[in-house]
């Protein structure tokens, strides 16, 4: 990423993290639209190798079915009938884990050892995104301005 002139100065202690991240959170301070956050993730997706990126925004984790937007870098029509499963769709491990905590989290069949119980339905969804090429991923809660909004 290539850091604007007009961006702020970082203090000391903002430089624990690693170059990559804390220049792509300064640049997510500046953005004024979610078509601007989207543009960044991409960027650094690209940067960092990673084929799929999605965007999720929600007015509120814990009523799953206030889904604001998608976004994906991915044909993600083969999630249509699984999103037409509201029990299914609430067993999002991710989701579930936005609701309380902004920890980042693996997710992924690779990682479902990992986790406390899923319902075996949630398990084939993601065995069936593994043999789509999404075996794994960084998946990092992110709060909006306004509480209780979650990207």
């Amino acid at each position: 990423m290539s850091e604007p002139s007009d961006r702020r100065s970082f203090v000391d202690a903002e430089r624990y993290t690693p170059n990559i991240l804390h220049e792509f959170l300064a640049d997510i301070e500046e953005t004024k639209t979610s078509v601007e956050v989207w543009n960044l993730l991409v960027s650094l997706g690209k940067q960092l190798g990673l084929p799929f990126i999605d965007f999720i925004s929600a007015s509120s984790y814990a009523n799953w079915k206030k889904t604001l937007f998608i976004r994906t870098s991915y044909d993600s029509t083969w999630l249509n009938d699984v999103n037409k499963d509201p029990d299914l769709q609430k067993w999002s491990y991710f989701r579930s884990h936005g609701m309380r905590f902004l920890t980042p989290i693996m997710v992924g069949i690779d990682f479902v050892d990992e986790y406390r119980h899923l319902p075996e339905k949630r398990v084939e969804v993601m065995r069936y995104a593994a043999s789509r090429g999404m075996r794994a991923g960084f998946s990092i809660p992110l709060r909006q301005y306004a509480p209780p909004q979650a990207a």
